[in-house]
């Protein structure tokens, strides 16, 4: 069985991490694949094409890693960051990772929150980091976070739930905490060219009396975590394209 923190993928050893097969793994990616929002054509009134080739246009499920616990969804991103760089200097095998990767985890073990808190992260909740490679200057950092916040409670309210954002990360259903976002960025050559944006949403999860989950509404519209998993993802992605 592989061991709780490994950074493989278990796409293909599902079974001997969450069960007999890899079902679970193949329900959060077709719900992403599903919600993974549309690329805006010429003609459209939304934002324009986008920066660079390499700029994720679609859902990859080949870049879409899931853990059953890990100590954090960023470093897992972040690891597999350093290998993809290895690549590109000549050094290290096949690239691991590519604009648009995806890290989800059952549960985290050493999840964060800003400032460097410490973020509960019990299994039930949705935790997950979307990596990017934008083109920001280092002053404009603040707006990663905005736009996804932004894209997500949009993303949300879609659906039907009424997401408010409280400066700088947090996200909030009734004024009460349902989730946050940890932006962590990387400069080079005096720009933010790469980025991990954490995610945690409570959905069915243990949460102190400031917090609410998703799961205990009876008018909640997702019917599982993969569903909300799709929404969320499409929400980050959503914010994204607004850079």
């Amino acid at each position: 069985m592989r061991e709780a923190g490994s950074t493989e993928p278990i796409a293909s050893v599902m079974g001997q991490a969450l069960g007999q097969d890899d079902h679970r793994w193949q329900a959060f990616a077709a719900a992403i694949g599903q919600a993974w929002p549309a690329q805006p054509g010429p003609d459209s009134s939304q934002p324009g094409p986008d920066r660079s080739p390499d700029r994720f246009l679609a859902f990859d499920p080949d870049q879409l890693f899931v853990f059953a616990a890990i100590d954090s969804t960023n470093r897992a991103l972040w690891q597999r960051s350093q290998g993809s760089q290895a690549v590109d200097s000549g050094c290290g095998g096949p690239p691991t990772l590519r604009p648009g990767a995806i890290a989800i985890a059952l549960e985290q073990t050493a999840g964060r929150g800003q400032w460097g808190r410490t973020w509960q992260s019990a299994p039930g909740g949705l935790y997950l980091s979307l990596y990017i490679e934008p083109d920001l200057a280092p002053q404009n950092a603040a707006q990663l976070t905005l736009a996804a916040a932004w894209g997500v409670a949009t993303s949300l309210g879609d659906r039907g739930v009424a997401v408010q954002v409280k400066w700088p990360n947090d996200l909030l259903l009734s004024g009460r905490k349902l989730g946050g976002i940890l932006t962590e960025t990387r400069l080079s050559q005096g720009k933010i060219r790469r980025a991990v944006i954490g995610l945690g949403l409570n959905w069915q999860n243990p949460t102190p009396d400031t917090g609410i989950t998703l799961a205990t509404d009876p008018a909640c519209p997702f019917t599982s975590l993969s569903d909300l998993a799709g929404a969320a993802i499409a929400g980050l992605v959503r914010g994204d394209r607004q850079l």
